[in-house]
Formats: structure tokens, sequence, C-alpha cells
């Protein structure tokens, strides 16, 4: 029989009850899927930050990739730092793939991604690593783990770099490809929150729209304005911050040289900066050690590697850089952006 025939004369009231039931279900489970996966960007910021990643949006590339947490994200202008490098006749692209929580396995994955996938795979790194994001799962868990989408070789390299238990790179593989599954945590806690203040969940969802408007991909090639507003002395209180909280997590060094040592056998320049912080911190008892004790800790068996520079220079600006603590407003951005272009453009080797 033909299968012209076959489908002409297939009628799915001839199927058993109980095939047609699984059918529907299978039909409605794969359409709550794809509804939930729309509406995911409207619930849920960190799925929202993840969506420019898993979708590929970045895919055209560009020369220069900036990394990092939200730290970078919000503080360094792909625009800014192409216009440094036009002053001095040169032709640069750059993009931001800086996310919030990011520690060194997904600067690794991010900047391979960059490198095997872009159309413009990038020639220099420019990154930051935030020392309280050596230690410690919770932002892992809470973004990466749970809306970052990981290829098969990721999924892979993580259980054989004990990033976490294979069982778990399992189930991350299999989560973040169920929407159903990925938003299930979210859900519970909207529910919780919306009984708890309603008007409060009402206000977190009009910030995550907002967010969502103000952030394609393609307007600011991956940048996140934090706009013109500015802390106050009073916001910028104490912190506490400490040494050791790397202990336990060695595996986030073997990340970082995993990353170095690949992108540098590809040729690949990187450029480790030190974040701003407002000026008040400098004076704060025991905040200079705690920066020198993890720069120190971040270029052991780093240092001596012909591509990688260290920029040493601790930042510490006025607060009206600053719209909070630790983010840079766009004026903040736009100085830090401007500063590191001239750096790299003095140091680089390439787009000579």
């Amino acid at each position: 029989m033909s299968a012209s025939s076959f489908i002409s004369s297939f009628d799915p009231r001839r199927l058993p009850v109980s095939v047609a039931a699984l059918l529907a279900l299978g039909i409605a489970f794969a359409a709550g899927n794809w509804a939930l996966s729309q509406a995911g960007q409207y619930l849920d910021a960190n799925y929202l930050n993840m969506a420019s990643i898993n979708d590929n949006s970045w895919l055209e590339g560009g020369d220069v990739l900036f990394l990092g947490d939200s730290r970078g994200q919000q503080g360094l202008v792909p625009a800014e730092f192409e216009a440094v490098f036009a002053e001095r006749g040169l032709d640069v692209s750059a993009f931001n793939l800086a996310r919030p929580g990011m520690q060194t396995p997904f600067s690794y994955y991010f900047s391979k991604r960059a490198l095997d996938m872009a159309i413009t795979p990038p020639k220099v790194v420019v990154v930051n690593f935030s020392f309280y994001l050596l230690g410690g799962t919770q932002w892992m868990e809470n973004i990466y783990w749970s809306y970052y989408r990981p290829a098969a070789g990721e999924v892979y390299q993580a259980c054989v770099m004990r990033l976490m238990s294979c069982a778990d790179a399992a189930r991350w593989w299999a989560r973040t490809r169920l929407p159903a599954w990925m938003f299930r945590v979210r859900a519970n806690n909207m529910i919780k929150q919306t009984v708890a203040s309603p008007l409060a969940m009402l206000n977190q969802l009009r910030g995550i729209y907002n967010h969502g408007k103000l952030v394609p991909f393609e307007a600011a090639r991956g940048y996140t304005s934090m706009g013109y507003s500015y802390i106050e002395q009073r916001d910028v209180l104490p912190h506490g911050y400490r040494i050791g909280l790397e202990r336990g997590y060695s595996v986030y060094s073997e990340y970082l040289n995993l990353m170095l040592t690949e992108l540098t056998a590809r040729g690949v320049e990187v450029y480790i900066y030190r974040h701003p912080w407002p000026e008040s911190r400098r004076q704060e008892e025991g905040f200079l050690d705690v920066l020198d004790y993890y720069w120190t800790l971040l270029k052991r068996g780093n240092y001596d590697r012909s591509r990688v520079h260290f920029l040493d220079e601790v930042h510490f600006w006025p607060n009206e850089l600053f719209v909070n603590p630790l983010h840079l407003n766009h004026p903040g951005a736009t100085r830090l952006t401007r500063l590191l272009a001239a750096e790299v453009a003095a140091r680089t080797k390439h787009f000579r």
C-alpha cells in the first residue's frame, strides 16, 4: 500500500480509546511546554537572562568577547569599546556574554561556544572574575543549572570534571529542555509570593516585563544599561568580605585553567581586569587584603602565560558612577569600557 493511500485512509476514530487519549495527552503536553517557554520571558528574570544565550542571538559574534557576572553584563558597553578602537583607525567589533552569577565553569563554556560557533569568533576575551563567586553553587543552581541549555559535550564535561554528579548532569540536560520541569520551582515560588503579597508579585512581574523590553541582544550586543541613577554614601555599608570563600571548590580553578589553556592555544588574548568599587571601600578594614588574596589566587599558575594579561590596577570611583555598591550605572560603564579598550588597544597584537 502506498504512503498516500495509507494517510488518506487513516481515521483517528478507529484508534483504541487508550491510544487516542495518549495521543491527545502528548499533544497537550507539547502545547503546554511551548506555551510555558513563551511565557517564561515574562515570569522569570533568570530565564530571560539566559534566553539570548540559548537561542543563539549572539551567533554573529565579534572580535572581542566580554565575559563575567552581572558586573560585566552591566559594566561593559560594546559600542563604546568599538568607538575607542575606531578613534585609532581600527575596525573592531565586540559583544557581551557576561551574565549574572557567572562562575568559572560557565566563563569556559561560553568562551568555547563563541569560539566554536560564532560567525566572527573572538580574538580577544575581556573578563572579570568576582571573587565572591569563586566558591559556592547557589548562583549556578538558581540560574545556569535551571535555565542554561547545555550541549551534550558540556553535560559530559560537567560530569567528568566533577562539577556535578553524572545523574545531576543528565537531569540538567533534560530539565532545561522541558519547560514544565524547568519552571516548576519558579511556579511554586510565584504562588507563595502571590498569596503573601499580590502587589509585590505584580511589581516583580512588571519589572521583568520592562527588563525584557529594554535589553534585546541585537540592540546593545548583550550589554544591559543600569541607567543614570546613582547611590549616596549611606548606601555603601561595610560588607565584611572575607578570605577563604574558594575552599572546597578547586573545580573552579580547574575550569579557569582549562579556559585559559584552550583560549591561548587557539591564539586568543585574555585580559583579566579588576572591577571598580565605590571610593569608601578603600578605607574599609581588611578589604584591600581580601582583594589582593583573590587576585593572587587567580594568577597562580596563570601569570606566566604569554597571551594572558592581568590588569593589576584597583579602581575606586565616586558614588556617582554606581547604581548600587556592586554595579556601575551607564556613565560608570562607559568609563570602565573606554579605560579597558585603551588598555587592550595598547597591548594587543591583533587588529594592527
